[in-house]
């Protein structure tokens, strides 16, 4: 995925305007819109503050090869998670992780991990 595109999804994930993002990254509405726009240079300050605002790493951010990618709904649910308390968190994981074993299994049932 693009830059452009990676950080539009992340904003729209979040429930944030352009100028939502712009403020918290100390830029103006305009600036923002030209990293979505993919018509700015990447500038080391800028990154590290997207990558703050939307909690994931400048690596995430710029489509690192060498890492596998996350998709930014998992990045988000993620960050919200990390702000809870350690018990609620914990139930929490347990669901998620009984409710994709779930998924799994279904998708191995019917037809040998192929979807259907």
């Amino acid at each position: 995925m693009r830059f452009g595109k990676r950080l539009k999804e992340l904003r729209e994930v979040s429930k944030m305007t352009q100028k939502e993002v712009a403020g918290k990254i100390g830029v103006s509405e305009r600036v923002y819109s030209y990293y979505e726009d993919e018509r700015f240079p990447k500038d080391e300050r800028i990154l590290s503050a997207l990558a703050d605002c939307f909690g994931v790493s400048v690596d995430y951010l710029v489509g690192d090869k060498n890492q596998k990618q996350i998709p930014a709904e998992f990045v988000i649910m993620a960050r919200k998670a990390g702000e809870m308390p350690e018990e609620d968190r914990r139930k929490l994981y347990d669901i998620f992780d009984q409710t994709i074993d779930m998924f799994l299994e279904k998708t191995k049932s019917d037809g040998d991990g192929k979807k259907q």
